[in-house]
């Protein structure tokens, strides 16, 4: 939602306000990470809103993982979220 708006015409503290409480990702979004693997966000980080916490869907070669693999996207900071 809000990569779609140009962020020049809302006040700072609007987008700041916005992010605090919702988080940039909203809960459930599938999104693609910088190394190839899709991810679903499944709760926000109270800490760091721009890091969710995620689960994995899918290796880099998009094969379906066998189990559920739960990752902080602020421990891996090298990591983008590249696709939504």
């Amino acid at each position: 939602m809000l990569n779609d708006i140009d962020m020049h015409l809302l006040p700072e503290q609007l987008i700041a306000g916005f992010i605090h409480v919702l988080g940039k990702y909203t809960v459930g979004t599938v999104f693609e990470l910088s190394s190839g693997e899709l991810a679903i966000i499944f709760k926000q980080n109270d800490s760091q809103r721009l890091f969710p916490l995620m689960t994995m869907t899918t290796n880099v070669e998009r094969k379906l993982l066998q189990s559920r693999i739960e990752c902080d996207l602020s421990k891996h900071k090298g990591t983008l979220i590249c696709r939504l």
